[in-house]
């Protein structure tokens, strides 16, 4: 039961310290030069374009939600 209990200690632990360090970008409009995306979290806010010859890369990982219905 101890070792239970030190377990779930260590889990809130880890929660708590890692909150901080996660990142989430909003984003909209024009992508104009090479981008990686690595956040946590990208929220899309409005309309993205990528322009000819630009590379827009998302990190595995990377969660990217819209905001609403964009192109």
């Amino acid at each position: 039961m101890k070792n239970i209990k030190f377990i779930l200690l260590l889990i809130i632990v880890f929660m708590i310290v890692s909150k901080p360090f996660a990142q989430t970008i909003l984003v909209s409009g024009n992508i104009n030069s090479n981008t990686s995306w690595s956040a946590d979290t990208v929220k899309i806010t409005g309309d993205i374009s990528v322009l000819q010859g630009i590379t827009l890369s998302i990190e595995p990982g990377t969660y990217i939600e819209s905001q609403g219905y964009y192109r």
